[in-house]
Parts: C-alpha cells; sequence; structure tokens
C-alpha cells in the first residue's frame, strides 16, 4: 500500500514538505497576530497619539481575524492525485467539449 501521506501532491510538494510549509505559514500569521495586538495595547494605553483611538481598534480588529484565518490556511492542503493518478501515475485525460 502506498503511503499516501507523503506521496507527491499536484504541485510537487511531498506531503512532509506541504505540511511544514503550511505550519511556517501558521506560524507566521499568529507572530502577526500578536503584534498587532501588542502595538494596539500600546497605542490604547499610552495614548502615544491622542485622537487615533480608531487606529488601535482597528488593529484589534484586523488580527482578531487572523487567527480564524491562519487556521483555515493552514488546514487547506494542496490537492493530491485520485485513484487514477496512484494507479496509472499520470493525470487521466479528459474529453473536451465540442466548441460550439
Amino acid at each position: 500500500m502506498q503511503d499516501v501521506r507523503n506521496g507527491p501532491s499536484v504541485r510537487g510538494r511531498t506531503g512532509d514538505a506541504e505540511l511544514k510549509h503550511r505550519k511556517r505559514v501558521y506560524a507566521a500569521l499568529m507572530v502577526l497576530h500578536l503584534a498587532g495586538f501588542v502595538a494596539a495595547g500600546l497605542l490604547g494605553a499610552a495614548g502615544l497619539l491622542p485622537g487615533m483611538w480608531w487606529l488601535a481598534i482597528a488593529l484589534v480588529v484586523v488580527t482578531g481575524l487572523l487567527p480564524w484565518v491562519a487556521v483555515v490556511i493552514a488546514n487547506d492542503r494542496e490537492p493530491r492525485g485520485g485513484r487514477w493518478e496512484r494507479r496509472h501515475g499520470t493525470p487521466r485525460s479528459r474529453p473536451h467539449a465540442a466548441p460550439g
């Protein structure tokens, strides 16, 4: 039986390389999320820019959505080849629609 996780995906990455890439993207988005909350806290608490309270709120809203986006991106793997590709090694040719 073929190891599906380590087989190549449509873009040629193996399962392990794809997982590593998705983990790096997730980590980068979480660092951006944390930095955004820290920046919003500094802007709001310290009052560095008077009259710019809306910027702190905008940072909280935007960075508040990042965890959801990061999870969706991290769980979205590249499509793998179907049964035909695993059995025969090449994509199945599909008939083209008739012109007109």
